[in-house]
């Protein structure tokens, strides 16, 4: 507390999950032993550090996987339109 003494956190339950309000707009919940915060103002549930690196993550693993696959099509193309010349030299030269 402001007095820098330790004080018991009352938890009230909703939906099935033990919440307190905190100073910063947040609810700090328990859930299945585990303690997150919840944003009420946006509904939504925040990320833990190690949720947020994995999530980080899978996020530049998609990144990734998407600029191979373009960068795949790109050559495809490339190579079609290649072909597509060649070929047209071929018949122009008939």
């Amino acid at each position: 507390g402001p007095d820098g003494k330790y004080r018991d956190l009352v938890l009230k339950e909703r939906d099935g999950v033990l919440c307190h309000p905190s100073l910063l707009g947040l609810d700090l919940c328990l859930e299945d032993g585990r303690l997150f915060y919840f944003d009420r103002a946006r509904n939504v549930r925040l990320l833990t550090p190690a949720e947020q690196r994995t999530a980080t993550q899978k996020a530049e693993d998609a990144r990734q996987k998407a600029e191979a696959e373009r960068d795949l099509e790109s050559a495809a193309r490339q190579a079609a339109e290649a072909r597509v010349a060649e070929l047209e030299r071929k018949l122009g030269g008939n």
